[in-house]
């Protein structure tokens, strides 16, 4: 009954969103974000088709900050997480990885925002942000499929990764950057992280998500130094 309901008002958010497109009296990106939402919770499927949309692709950003959500969604499936409860400005799931104890979130908030749902899920908590915290961003700047892994440094020009340090007020966390290639000519940087992978791409970054969820069990396991000594490294179409 639940997920029936989630998709009625995940339709009737999408088409009042689209109505908004072209009527200035109803706005656009509050209907398509719910609908996003909606579709998160209730049918993966349509979520995807409306997250590759080129038109209503970009106003979900909020909900679907790219490759770090594959990561956790292969992640929580493999250890039968269920991410699913809304809280801190963001979807959790609660379970442990190998006896590990863990929380897995995705944001809610704009890509930009991202520390407010991190400072929240942080003191609510009261996690060690310097031990317990990774956050996983893309990378446009790595090449596809490349892994990067640190224990600190600057955002490097990620917007999502600026807004959480200065939250915390240190960019002492770890984080894993995952490449996904300059943005061709004429493409969005929102729309080109957002799954425009296709063909031998789509393969390359599959095969990274893989190893991004083995790069975090093996932290887990074993720390953070033997990660980045053994993920650290390209996995580019170069390569192939």
């Amino acid at each position: 009954m639940k997920k029936i309901l989630l998709l009625a008002v995940g339709w009737v958010s999408l088409a009042l969103g689209g109505i908004g497109a072209f009527l200035p009296l109803l706005p656009t990106t509050p209907f398509v974000l719910l609908a996003g939402i909606c579709f998160s919770f209730s049918s993966p499927r349509l979520y995807q088709l409306l997250l590759k949309s080129r038109f209503f692709g970009p106003y979900i950003e909020p909900v679907a900050q790219a490759i770090g959500y594959d990561v956790i969604d292969v992640l929580a499936k493999k250890h039968g997480i269920k991410v699913k409860e809304l809280k801190h400005k963001g979807i959790m799931g609660k379970g442990s990885v190998y006896g590990h104890k863990v929380f897995l979130v995705k944001p809610l908030t704009y890509m930009n925002l991202s520390g407010e749902c991190v400072k929240r899920v942080i003191d609510y908590y009261k996690l060690n942000e310097k031990a317990e915290l990774a956050v996983i961003a893309d990378d446009v700047s790595l090449e596809p499929g490349q892994i990067r892994m640190r224990v600190k440094g600057s955002d490097g020009g990620h917007n999502g990764l600026k807004n959480i340090i200065g939250h915390l007020g240190h960019d002492e966390f770890i984080r894993m950057k995952i490449g996904v290639g300059d943005k061709p000519p004429g493409y969005d940087l929102a729309g080109y992280v957002l799954g425009h992978f296709e063909g031998e791409e789509r393969k390359v970054m599959e095969e990274s998500v893989a190893n991004a969820v083995a790069a975090i069990e093996c932290m887990l396991e074993d720390g953070i130094d033997k990660a980045m000594n053994q993920y650290n490294k390209k996995a580019s179409l170069k390569e192939q």
